[in-house]
């Protein structure tokens, strides 16, 4: 899970850094994969605040008819490219990502009490 968070990460990124994206794509995998056996909890928080807020945002542009179901059914890997067409979604997406794992880490100290 973690490499494929840094996979996301990565693909998203890559476009404003002037870098070979293959590169930071590598790069991100990898350190993706060692940060996730390093600090387990924290990463199981990012990744379905991550995740679940991309999620969350493909439901909302199909409902406004932004995000066309078709042809991401027909060619999936498209739904990693988005960000290329709306920016604004890439920066949405970190929003409420934060926002998840804010209420998360809010949520376990309560239950630590």
């Amino acid at each position: 899970m973690g490499a494929l968070m840094g996979y996301v990460l990565g693909t998203s990124v890559s476009p404003y850094i002037h870098v070979e994206p293959v590169i930071i794509i590598a790069v991100a995998v990898v350190l993706g994969g060692m940060i996730t056996f390093a600090v387990q909890k924290v990463v199981i928080i990012c990744i379905s605040a991550f995740f679940g807020s991309w999620i969350f945002l493909m439901g909302i542009g199909q409902l406004l008819s932004r995000v066309k179901t078709e042809s991401l059914i027909n060619e999936p890997g498209n739904v990693l490219l988005l960000y290329q067409k709306f920016t604004w979604m890439m920066l949405v997406w970190l929003v409420i990502s934060m926002i998840g794992i804010y209420s998360q880490y809010r949520r376990m100290e309560k239950k630590k009490e």
